[in-house]
């Protein structure tokens, strides 16, 4: 793990690079940091895949507005206006990825780098009855399997023929350096459901794209980690348990152990209350 996001290391490595680059946009240059991913093997250090945001994205995505006015429009002052943060490949060789200043998870394509779906953010292509598109400037998202959970099986309800559901967790923080939501942070478990065989879906329909929040984890003083933030699905010992949840509150240097249905078990911390909160540690 990197201080600007994911370093997975496996037979191959995934890691997030931000890069100075110049964007043409409405006939004038904009200066940013955009944001790559790439994965590599690693016995030969040869590149597998590599996506970038800008090729994807448009910078009018970004609710991280510039915070002065020669923000962007020099190529000594670059705006940060994607944030990546997390990147995860699944088994199907596509891969998961986080923005924070998008409000934004997207899941690419690993063979085109095509986007397959948006969840949150300015593009989202999901549908919710209950606030399950609400995060904003999170971190550290991750897929899980439906059977992870036992308990959740029946909660979730009987599948659906063509439609895929996965669990996603992630770290709202719903705040950031630039503004206050006056909400606390938390850790967030989502259920997606999306059309399986999404290269055929030729024309989208939003009712086919639903998410979900199965579960919350809230810390009991209400912290605000206006930066970072982990949560860290742990197996139970035995596969009809359901694993417990550590949430890292990023900037805060809290930590706290959860049962899956969101009952508060140990709650432990570096240093003194007032490094805690002035994020210091």
């Amino acid at each position: 793990m990197t201080r600007l996001g994911d370093h997975i290391v496996h037979p191959t490595k995934t890691f997030c690079i931000y890069q100075p680059y110049e964007k043409e946009k409405g006939g004038q240059l904009q200066y940013i940091w955009d944001c790559l991913f790439q994965e590599i093997d690693i016995a030969t250090n040869s590149l597998i895949f590599e996506w970038r945001a800008s090729d994807y994205h448009d910078t009018s995505e970004s609710y991280h507005e510039p915070r002065y006015e020669s923000e962007g429009s020099t190529n000594h002052t670059h705006w940060d206006w994607y944030h990546l943060n997390s990147v995860e490949k699944d088994d199907l060789g596509n891969y998961l990825v986080s923005a924070r200043y998008t409000h934004s998870i997207t899941y690419i394509d690993g063979n085109t780098g095509e986007i397959i779906w948006t969840l949150g953010g300015k593009r989202n292509m999901f549908t919710s009855n209950d606030h399950a598109l609400d995060f904003s400037s999170q971190h550290l998202a991750r897929f899980h399997s439906v059977d992870d959970f036992p308990s959740l099986v029946t909660l979730l309800g009987a599948s659906k023929a063509g439609i895929t559901t996965k669990l996603i967790s992630l770290f709202d923080n719903r705040n950031d350096d630039t503004w206050d939501s006056g909400l606390g942070s938390r850790g967030l478990l989502l259920a997606v459901s999306y059309p399986t065989d999404y290269r055929l879906d030729g024309q989208i329909n939003k009712n086919d794209y639903k998410a979900r929040i199965v579960r919350e984890y809230l810390h009991p003083n209400d912290l605000i980690a206006d930066s970072q933030g982990s949560f860290q699905v742990v197996p139970a010992t035995s596969s009809d348990q359901d694993p417990s949840i550590v949430v890292g509150w990023g900037a805060r240097s809290v930590w706290s152990t959860y049962s899956s249905s969101g009952k508060l078990i140990c709650d432990d911390h570096f240093g003194t209350e007032a490094a805690i909160l002035n994020g210091s540690v």
